[in-house]
């Protein structure tokens, strides 16, 4: 199986604990299957805080404070912009922008950076947006007349709603791909800079 599907199925077992206080049939092995998701999640998102870390340890600020400001956000807007505009994290001028707006600022960053910045809050954010994803599937469910739990009701809506979830647990897996495939790169060339400079100086 794939880093991915690995992820994936973590992530997929973890949506299934946030909406549920029981496992889904209660045996020893979906029990464990939780808990394994519930710690992956956990350890991904310290990997994260600790990329971050060693960004500041860097001297990389400007990108590690604009990072936590994204995670800390409860909501994030993402607009792309096509005009000239500096960079906020790579100070370079560019013709194609992405305006992040979070209620402490709104910034503009190179449109190269859209995919990481978006992955970062939609990954750091999945609990909220599985809860609202819920909330929308009951709201939904209301017009029928019964309030089903996921996965309750008829054998049609709990397929939906399995292939919903999958379909989320693919998505936040991806995002998390992204998130620290970009921090191992940058931090790689960080490195690769500081070891050139130690030659040369």
């Amino acid at each position: 199986m794939s880093v991915l599907g690995t992820s994936a199925q973590h992530i997929y077992h973890s949506l299934l604990h946030l909406e549920r206080a029981d496992p889904p049939d209660g045996s020893p092995a979906s029990v464990a299957a939780g808990k394994n998701a519930q710690a992956f999640v956990v350890a991904q998102r310290a990997a994260i805080v600790a990329a971050l870390d060693l960004l500041d340890h860097a001297r990389q600020t400007r990108v590690s404070s604009l990072c936590r400001e994204v995670m800390a956000a409860p909501e994030c807007s993402f607009v792309s912009v096509g005009q000239w505009g500096v960079c906020a994290l790579s100070g370079r001028t560019v013709n194609s922008m992405l305006r992040v707006g979070t209620p402490a600022r709104t910034v503009d960053l190179d449109s190269k950076f859209a995919s990481f910045v978006m992955s970062l809050w939609q990954f750091w954010h999945m609990s909220v947006l599985e809860q609202t994803r819920m909330e929308k599937y009951l709201e939904d469910s209301k017009h029928d007349g019964e309030l089903p739990a996921p996965g309750d009701g008829t054998p049609a809506q709990g397929e939906d709603e399995t292939r919903a979830r999958r379909a989320a647990a693919l998505a936040y897996a991806e995002a998390l791909r992204v998130v620290l495939d970009t921090f191992n790169t940058t931090l790689e060339s960080l490195r690769r800079n500081r070891d050139a400079a130690a030659v040369r100086g």
